[in-house]
């Protein structure tokens, strides 16, 4: 197997990977938590709304000009560029976590 044929099995691999990282589980606990918040304040569902479209667009951008980036920022800056994603997700988990906390036991947090 060549080099190009390996390359594009994985390219053809990381796009069904990817896709439910930025649409699934994560979104939808994300949405569900914000959507809570703004339970009682109808203006923030607009927001939500708007948030969501952003994030879309900005998503589709992403994947359009992802050869591009792989591209400028080399092996060393992807690898840079997943670490610091890495701790914005951890610090989310850590958050919704905490929420949860301050949810089930009010008195604790």
């Amino acid at each position: 197997m060549t080099d190009q044929t390996f390359s594009k099995i994985i390219s053809t691999a990381i796009i069904p990977i990817a896709i439910p990282m930025t649409t699934g589980a994560g979104t939808m606990s994300t949405i569900v938590l914000f959507a809570e918040s703004a339970h009682n304040k109808p203006y923030l569902h607009f927001s939500l709304l708007g948030a969501i479209g952003l994030m879309t667009l900005i998503i589709y951008v992403t994947f359009y000009f992802a050869p591009k980036i792989v591209r400028y920022l080399g092996e060393t800056g992807l690898d840079v560029l997943t670490k610091i994603f890495g701790l914005i997700t951890l610090a989310l988990g850590i958050q919704f976590i905490l929420n949860g906390i301050a949810g089930a036991f009010p008195k604790f947090m």
